[in-house]
């Protein structure tokens, strides 16, 4: 069974899954972080209490593959708007051992067992194994993709993305990924009623 399937040629359509490359991934801190002002002034300032007046923010830019978590049906292409319909949504992903420090693969039997560790959603609920991969195109290492790392980009800019895909997982892989993604975020369940008004709960109790 494998893990990856091979890519159409060209690729017109985007799948949930599918791996991009050189996608830019940004951050920035809440205090002390370098803006430019509307006055054209540029300085260091709290985002918190100085927002108002902030037009520009100095992020850090970090380059690297990525996974789209959005369902494949949510990020088709909207024959009346030109774009996806709905914002893409993608995880970061990194080599393994930048993510696992105890990751050992010096040895079959070892590499083996440290996968072994990260197979199931129980055992590794907000990271997906993903096995390193070698094609004509592509040199992929043993990586993983954190699902609570993830950087959001527009229905508009689906095109573009699609000229970043390198990689599409099988359908096994899929499974996989779908499970992963509902134990990661469906990890908590609500207490029952939380959402409902006063007058539901008087309702729902029989009062």
């Amino acid at each position: 069974m494998s893990f990856y399937t091979a890519l159409p040629e060209p690729v017109t359509e985007m799948q949930q899954g599918d791996l991009l490359t050189d996608l830019p991934f940004g951050h920035f801190p809440l205090t002390g972080v370098k803006v430019q002002l509307s006055s054209g002034e540029i300085t260091t300032c709290d985002l918190i209490s100085n927002r108002q007046t902030i037009e520009f923010i100095t992020a850090k830019v970090e380059f690297g593959w990525g996974m789209v978590l959005s369902q494949t049906c949510d990020i088709q292409l909207d024959s009346k708007t030109g774009f996806a319909r709905r914002p893409i949504l993608v995880a970061r992903v990194r080599p393994i051992k930048a993510l696992v420090a105890a990751f050992n693969d010096n040895s079959s039997k070892s590499a083996r067992d440290s996968v072994d560790k990260l197979a199931t959603a129980g055992k590794s609920p907000t990271l997906l194994y993903l096995p390193a991969h070698q094609n004509e195109n592509v040199d992929f290492p043993r990586s993983g993709a954190y699902l609570l790392d993830v950087q959001r980009f527009y229905g508009d800019e689906l095109f573009p993305l699609l000229k970043q895909v390198r990689l599409r997982i099988s359908d096994a892989a899929l499974q996989a990924l779908q499970e992963r993604c509902a134990y990661c975020f469906g990890r908590f369940a609500a207490p029952d009623g939380l959402y409902y008004s006063e007058e539901e709960k008087r309702k729902e109790s029989g009062i």
